[in-house]
């Protein structure tokens, strides 16, 4: 029997270790584009080459999530599917998943595929596709593990710390004078999910010792 188990790739893993028998393990790619530069978020991406380029460029940078027709391309290569995505309301990631099992379901009514919105991001993701992995070495039946990983995600929280506002303020998330301010201050912001998977910045201060022993002391 046939294990995928896939996720967009705000996922903090690229490859699975150990998988357990009749496991794969994918990644479906988000796409980044820098003004005429399109970066795809593959094992392949060099990223200071990209954070270079954001830097560089003085518009906003943009994302593209995954397409429900990439979704559904690693949906068929299996019996039993597991997908994980960022939060839903970050990213039309958890959509397209979604719009992907129904085309599949359609043509293949016999297939298993669950959808998680991890209401999270990064390490909640690679935690959901180990967790996935270990109970499908342990043979335990789809249901069970789809009930396992839902409780997984309940109880996940996301720690992350800013260190630059330039890009949010290109964005146009913060006012691009009180983004320099900060900039020119070493201010760094730290930020948690909420339960609805927002972002919610709820400490500001200067320097990164100060900002990491907050982290620690919130962990």
């Amino acid at each position: 029997m046939a294990w995928m188990i896939v996720s967009d790739s705000s996922c903090e893993i690229r490859e699975l270790e150990n998988p357990a028998p009749g496991v794969q393990f994918a990644l479906v790619p988000f796409k980044i584009r820098v003004g005429e530069r399109e970066y795809v978020d593959l094992a392949t991406l060099n990223t200071q080459q990209m954070l270079q380029a954001m830097t560089d460029y003085n518009g906003a940078s943009t994302t593209a999530c995954p397409s429900p027709e990439e979704w559904a391309e690693y949906f068929l290569q299996a019996d039993n599917v597991f997908a994980f995505t960022i939060s839903s309301n970050l990213s039309g990631s958890y959509n397209a998943a979604m719009a992907a099992r129904e085309m599949v379901l359609e043509e293949h009514p016999e297939k298993k595929i669950f959808v998680l919105d991890t209401l999270s991001c990064s390490g909640a993701l690679a935690g959901a596709a180990e967790l996935a992995n270990k109970l499908i070495g342990e043979d335990q039946a789809f249901d069970d593990i789809c009930f396992a990983l839902k409780k997984f995600a309940d109880s996940t929280h996301i720690l992350f710390a800013l260190a630059s506002f330039d890009n949010l303020a290109k964005n146009g998330r913060v006012n691009r004078v009180v983004g320099f301010i900060a900039g020119r201050l070493n201010m760094r912001v730290l930020g948690r999910r909420t339960p609805d998977g927002k972002i919610d910045f709820y400490f500001k201060t200067r320097g990164e010792t100060r900002v990491l022993a907050k982290i620690l002391e919130q962990m």
